[in-house]
């Protein structure tokens, strides 16, 4: 597979005392309208508009594609975290946002959007944050800053990533790969929430995201074959797994926890390297599905 990506780490500053330590992630019900109103965008069908890029969703005018891919993911995936417990007010967090392919162009009107939906959210707009600085990550984990509040932004520093190059960085073993789920993640079977864990089904679900944002924004179609590489997906198992359900069956409920899968793994390494910047499941735009892997080291990243 060949896309780009550009990871952000946004600091922002707590600006209120906020009880809800999922209150960042009430970011999926305004972060849409916020990026309309700073990319002064009047609708999703001028694809010249900042806003039409990354939230029209149209579908491939190729049948085929369609079939494959079906409705496109939003090219985007923040990382958010938990907040402390208050008074929190005065405090700093991090968030992260990776962009992919034609949405990075347009990662001005990103930082501009974030800014404008924590001028106000959360129940009755009452929480405000503020975003400080925003650094660009490389494959390393080093930083370097793009923007500083105040200031312009620095393109000439925006690092880019290519799937290539995380594939070729990231080292995991050939038949043991040890995996933490650190936000809940959301299948689903059938319409309805997948409350237990399988390699096959985590994996499947990455092969669906990941190819469809490889093709409709990197423009790259990976000729792959899926019906044979969910057919090995089946023959991976999981050991001293510790997968359960976190929270009720709303929309903060989901899949955490972390376990060992054991089998011939190769083939889906570039899934889940890729995985770890693009999360998974239902939400991963706005934080759901995060995981690490275990790296080489040992150590989960």
């Amino acid at each position: 597979m060949e896309f780009n990506l550009v990871r952000l780490v946004i600091t922002l500053r707590l600006d209120s005392d906020i009880a809800d330590p999922l209150a960042l992630f009430g970011l999926n019900s305004c972060f849409a309208e916020a990026f309309r109103r700073t990319s002064k965008c009047e609708g999703t069908h001028d694809t010249e508009c900042p806003y039409s890029r990354s939230f029209s969703q149209s579908l491939s005018t190729d049948p085929a594609a369609v079939r494959r891919h079906q409705k496109p993911p939003l090219p985007f995936a923040f990382s958010l975290p938990l907040l402390p417990s208050p008074p929190n007010r005065g405090g700093q967090v991090e968030i992260s946002l990776t962009l992919v392919g034609a949405a990075i162009q347009d990662v001005s009107f990103y930082l501009d959007a974030l800014a404008c939906a924590f001028s106000r959210f959360g129940p009755a707009g009452r929480y405000t944050a503020v975003p400080l600085r925003a650094d660009t990550v490389d494959y390393y984990g080093a930083r370097t800053l793009f923007w500083e509040l105040g200031k312009r932004v620095c393109d000439e520093n925006l690092i880019l990533l290519s799937a290539e190059g995380i594939q070729q960085i990231g080292t995991l073993a050939a038949d043991e790969v040890k995996l933490r789920i650190v936000t809940p993640l959301r299948l689903l079977s059938g319409g309805k929430p997948v409350r237990e864990l399988t390699f096959s089904s985590l994996v499947r679900c990455l092969f669906r995201r990941i190819t469809s944002l490889a093709y409709y924004y990197g423009g790259h179609e990976t000729g792959l074959d899926f019906r044979w590489l969910a057919e090995r997906s089946l023959h991976v198992s999981c050991t001293d797994g510790d997968f359960y359900w976190q929270g009720d069956a709303g929309k903060h409920g989901g899949i955490v926890g972390s376990g060992t899968f054991r089998g011939d793994l190769s083939e889906f390494h570039p899934f889940l390297l890729l995985g770890e910047y693009l999360q998974c499941g239902k939400g991963a735009a706005y934080g759901y599905g995060a995981f690490r892997l275990e790296k080489s080291s040992g150590d989960l990243s």
